[in-house]
């Protein structure tokens, strides 16, 4: 209850408790408030910094739009991305930073500049986030890009690096379009089945997999997908 307290009625607990227990116990006490205020003072600047640094990114995200909006505007993009670059500067290992990030990596592909995107990408792809999703997400799109590029070997070597088994689907079969963009149809055969493979265990078939599958001469296995309506049991 003390952090519902006023610093006077806090001081006046604290001399009731030394003419209580005497000045032997006013070290131990003094340790204790200090710790406590110390943890409350973190949390609450803590608090006010993750308010300040949304209210930068909303910012960011409002310059997005205006940039958007038009896209012969260049004045409304430099503005943008120097938002950009001053949040990501300020809070680099950030879930807003790599957000921004994202953010500008999506606004330079719409404008056809995926050097620019590569760009972006490959420094949200490198941002240490407890989410390990969010950086195969930003490795995928990354690779992508690169596809765009021409950057073929780049673009391989990157989606190699998703793992998890969340994004294999989506990475395996990006990875059988490299291999077969660099002619190497085996290869391709198998990061196709891969992928299948992954989505047949969730129950989701991929059309456009299949017809990809199906033009190499592959056997595409049926996927049985679950009703959306349960049969009902006969009691």
């Amino acid at each position: 209850m003390a952090e519902y307290l006023s610093d006077e009625e806090q001081i006046d607990r604290l001399k009731r408790l030394i003419r209580q227990y005497g000045s032997s116990a006013l070290t131990g006490i003094l340790l204790a408030l200090i710790a406590y205020f110390g943890w409350t003072y973190w949390q609450k600047r803590e608090l006010a910094n993750q308010a300040l640094l949304s209210g930068k990114y909303q910012e960011v995200v409002d310059a997005s739009k205006n940039a958007q909006a038009d896209s012969t505007d260049v004045g409304a993009r430099t503005r943008f991305l120097a938002s950009a670059s001053t949040l990501v500067k300020d809070n680099p290992d950030s879930a807003y930073a790599y957000q921004t990030l994202l953010l500008e990596a999506r606004l330079a592909a719409d404008r056809q500049d995926f050097t620019a995107a590569e760009k972006a990408l490959m420094s949200a792809s490198q941002i240490k986030l407890d989410d390990q999703g969010l950086q195969q997400m930003a490795l995928t799109r990354l690779a992508r890009v690169q596809l765009q590029l021409g950057k073929n070997d780049a673009a391989l070597a990157t989606v190699k690096k998703v793992t998890l088994p969340s994004f294999i689907p989506s990475a395996a079969e990006l990875q059988g379009d490299i291999e077969l963009l660099k002619n190497d149809q085996t290869a391709a055969k198998k990061s196709y089945q891969t992928a299948w493979d992954a989505l047949a265990k969730r129950q989701q078939p991929r059309q456009l997999l299949k017809v990809k599958m199906e033009a190499l001469g592959m056997t595409v296995a049926d996927v049985k997908v679950p009703s959306p309506i349960r049969d009902e049991v006969a009691s």
